[in-house]
Protein backbone atom coordinates (compact mmCIF):
# COMPACT_ATOMS: atom_id res chain seq x y z
CA UNK A 1 0.00 0.00 0.00
CA UNK A 2 1.30 3.27 -0.67
CA UNK A 3 1.58 6.00 2.07
CA UNK A 4 3.33 9.59 1.33
CA UNK A 5 2.97 12.76 2.88
CA UNK A 6 3.93 15.56 0.75
CA UNK A 7 4.21 19.14 1.34
CA UNK A 8 3.80 21.72 -1.40
CA UNK A 9 5.45 25.19 -0.58
CA UNK A 10 3.52 28.34 -2.38
CA UNK A 11 4.54 31.14 -2.28
CA UNK A 12 3.00 34.78 -2.78
CA UNK A 13 4.14 36.80 -5.79
CA UNK A 14 6.41 39.08 -3.63
CA UNK A 15 8.76 35.48 -2.40
CA UNK A 16 8.76 34.04 -5.76
CA UNK A 17 10.76 35.38 -8.27
CA UNK A 18 10.67 38.56 -6.39
CA UNK A 19 10.66 41.82 -9.25
CA UNK A 20 12.29 43.87 -6.68
CA UNK A 21 15.35 41.04 -6.09
CA UNK A 22 15.22 41.47 -2.51
CA UNK A 23 16.30 37.82 -0.78
CA UNK A 24 13.65 36.20 1.51
CA UNK A 25 14.44 32.90 4.07
CA UNK A 26 12.01 30.69 4.14
CA UNK A 27 12.08 28.44 6.95
CA UNK A 28 10.10 24.78 7.09
CA UNK A 29 10.34 22.35 10.17
CA UNK A 30 7.92 19.99 11.15
CA UNK A 31 8.33 16.45 13.02
CA UNK A 32 7.30 13.65 11.07
CA UNK A 33 4.91 10.79 12.89
CA UNK A 34 5.08 6.93 12.81
CA UNK A 35 1.94 5.89 10.41
CA UNK A 36 1.84 2.34 12.20
CA UNK A 37 3.33 1.19 15.21
CA UNK A 38 5.90 -1.45 13.75
CA UNK A 39 6.72 0.90 11.37
CA UNK A 40 10.34 3.08 11.42
CA UNK A 41 9.70 7.11 10.70
CA UNK A 42 12.26 6.42 7.96
CA UNK A 43 10.04 4.27 5.99
CA UNK A 44 6.61 6.23 7.00
CA UNK A 45 7.85 9.64 5.48
CA UNK A 46 8.02 10.35 1.87
CA UNK A 47 8.22 14.14 1.66
CA UNK A 48 8.82 16.37 -1.76
CA UNK A 49 8.75 20.61 -1.07
CA UNK A 50 8.78 22.39 -4.69
CA UNK A 51 8.24 26.21 -5.22
CA UNK A 52 5.86 27.04 -7.68
CA UNK A 53 5.39 31.01 -9.02
CA UNK A 54 2.05 33.07 -8.49
CA UNK A 55 0.43 31.79 -11.33
CA UNK A 56 1.18 28.21 -10.11
CA UNK A 57 3.63 27.19 -12.45
CA UNK A 58 6.75 24.72 -11.19
CA UNK A 59 9.67 26.96 -10.07
CA UNK A 60 12.24 24.21 -8.63
CA UNK A 61 12.39 21.56 -6.04
CA UNK A 62 13.69 22.65 -2.64
CA UNK A 63 13.94 19.16 -0.81
CA UNK A 64 12.54 15.61 -1.76
CA UNK A 65 13.54 12.64 0.41
CA UNK A 66 16.04 9.96 -0.22
CA UNK A 67 13.70 7.37 -1.70
CA UNK A 68 13.33 9.28 -4.43
CA UNK A 69 15.68 11.49 -5.20
CA UNK A 70 18.91 9.34 -4.27
CA UNK A 71 17.77 5.60 -4.49
CA UNK A 72 15.94 6.34 -7.54
CA UNK A 73 12.58 4.52 -5.96
CA UNK A 74 10.30 5.91 -9.20
CA UNK A 75 12.85 5.35 -12.10
CA UNK A 76 14.49 2.04 -11.08
CA UNK A 77 14.66 -1.46 -13.57
CA UNK A 78 11.58 -3.75 -13.01
CA UNK A 79 7.58 -3.52 -13.49
CA UNK A 80 5.77 -0.78 -11.56
CA UNK A 81 2.94 -3.54 -11.37
CA UNK A 82 5.33 -5.82 -9.07
CA UNK A 83 5.80 -5.87 -5.47
CA UNK A 84 8.11 -2.70 -4.15
CA UNK A 85 9.33 -0.62 -1.38
CA UNK A 86 11.60 -0.08 0.85
CA UNK A 87 14.11 -2.29 1.13
CA UNK A 88 13.34 -3.60 -1.95
CA UNK A 89 15.55 -3.02 -5.07
CA UNK A 90 13.55 -3.51 -7.94
CA UNK A 91 9.95 -2.16 -9.52
CA UNK A 92 9.65 1.15 -9.96
CA UNK A 93 7.19 2.95 -8.03
CA UNK A 94 5.35 5.33 -10.98
CA UNK A 95 2.78 7.00 -8.18
CA UNK A 96 5.07 7.84 -5.70
CA UNK A 97 4.18 12.02 -5.89
CA UNK A 98 2.64 12.21 -9.01
CA UNK A 99 2.11 16.00 -8.56
CA UNK A 100 5.32 16.70 -8.45
CA UNK A 101 6.24 14.20 -10.89
CA UNK A 102 4.05 15.94 -13.56
CA UNK A 103 4.33 19.77 -12.43
CA UNK A 104 8.11 19.47 -13.27
CA UNK A 105 9.30 20.32 -16.66
CA UNK A 106 11.89 17.33 -16.63
CA UNK A 107 12.16 13.61 -17.57
CA UNK A 108 14.36 11.04 -17.53
CA UNK A 109 15.50 8.37 -19.53
CA UNK A 110 13.97 4.72 -18.48
CA UNK A 111 15.82 2.42 -16.88
CA UNK A 112 15.15 -1.22 -17.32
CA UNK A 113 17.41 -4.46 -16.41
CA UNK A 114 20.60 -4.93 -18.56
CA UNK A 115 18.87 -8.22 -20.38
CA UNK A 116 15.77 -6.11 -21.42
CA UNK A 117 13.34 -8.57 -19.32
CA UNK A 118 11.46 -6.48 -16.87
CA UNK A 119 9.30 -9.36 -15.83
CA UNK A 120 12.22 -11.67 -14.39
CA UNK A 121 13.69 -10.41 -10.69
CA UNK A 122 16.45 -13.16 -10.83
CA UNK A 123 19.37 -11.57 -12.70
CA UNK A 124 23.15 -13.34 -13.65
CA UNK A 125 25.84 -12.67 -11.34
CA UNK A 126 27.48 -10.71 -14.43
CA UNK A 127 24.57 -8.41 -14.27
CA UNK A 128 24.61 -7.82 -10.54
CA UNK A 129 26.44 -5.63 -8.79
CA UNK A 130 27.13 -5.43 -5.01
CA UNK A 131 24.36 -2.59 -3.61
CA UNK A 132 25.41 -1.49 0.11
CA UNK A 133 21.76 0.36 0.26
CA UNK A 134 20.18 -3.23 0.46
CA UNK A 135 22.38 -4.95 2.15
CA UNK A 136 21.50 -5.93 5.44
CA UNK A 137 21.13 -5.82 8.89
CA UNK A 138 17.57 -3.98 8.46
CA UNK A 139 16.39 -2.52 11.57
CA UNK A 140 17.63 -3.33 15.56
CA UNK A 141 13.77 -5.00 16.16
CA UNK A 142 13.70 -6.84 12.64
CA UNK A 143 14.23 -10.75 12.72
CA UNK A 144 16.68 -10.13 9.75
CA UNK A 145 18.80 -8.25 11.83
CA UNK A 146 22.55 -9.35 12.08
CA UNK A 147 24.04 -7.01 14.40
CA UNK A 148 25.22 -4.01 11.51
CA UNK A 149 27.60 -6.74 9.53
CA UNK A 150 26.14 -6.53 6.78
CA UNK A 151 26.80 -10.29 6.41
CA UNK A 152 24.17 -10.84 3.91
CA UNK A 153 25.54 -8.74 0.80
CA UNK A 154 22.73 -7.63 -1.79
CA UNK A 155 23.75 -7.75 -5.75
CA UNK A 156 21.38 -5.94 -7.83
CA UNK A 157 21.15 -5.09 -11.25
CA UNK A 158 20.96 -1.73 -11.73
CA UNK A 159 19.76 -1.13 -15.01
CA UNK A 160 20.93 0.75 -18.14
CA UNK A 161 19.00 3.52 -19.80
CA UNK A 162 18.76 2.67 -23.80
CA UNK A 163 18.29 5.41 -26.39
CA UNK A 164 14.36 3.90 -27.07
CA UNK A 165 12.48 7.17 -26.11
CA UNK A 166 11.14 5.67 -23.24
CA UNK A 167 11.00 8.08 -20.85
CA UNK A 168 10.21 8.39 -16.53
CA UNK A 169 8.97 11.64 -14.70
CA UNK A 170 11.63 10.14 -12.22
CA UNK A 171 14.67 10.38 -11.78
CA UNK A 172 17.82 7.38 -11.68
CA UNK A 173 19.87 6.56 -8.45
CA UNK A 174 22.37 9.09 -7.57
CA UNK A 175 24.25 7.03 -5.02
CA UNK A 176 25.99 4.42 -7.68
CA UNK A 177 29.74 3.98 -7.86
CA UNK A 178 29.76 1.75 -10.81
CA UNK A 179 31.29 -2.03 -10.86
CA UNK A 180 32.27 -4.04 -13.92
CA UNK A 181 28.74 -6.03 -13.98
CA UNK A 182 26.82 -2.96 -14.39
CA UNK A 183 26.21 -0.98 -17.59
CA UNK A 184 27.93 2.25 -19.30
CA UNK A 185 24.95 4.29 -17.96
CA UNK A 186 25.12 3.57 -14.35
CA UNK A 187 28.16 5.96 -14.06
CA UNK A 188 25.99 8.77 -15.64
CA UNK A 189 22.98 7.95 -13.34
CA UNK A 190 24.35 10.85 -10.72
CA UNK A 191 24.24 13.80 -13.77
CA UNK A 192 20.85 12.96 -14.54
CA UNK A 193 19.64 13.45 -10.96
Amino acid sequence: MFRAAALVVALAPSLALASDQVCRRLDVSFTPARLEAQEPIPVASQMVAWLEDAAGNYVTTIYITDAVGRYGIGNRPGRYDFNSGYGWPYGRRITTFPVWAHAKPEDFPLAVFQDGQDNNLSHSPVQSSVDSYFCQPLLPDSSSYDLMTCATVARTDKGTMPSDGNRSLYPPRSDLVGAREDSAEVAMYEAMN
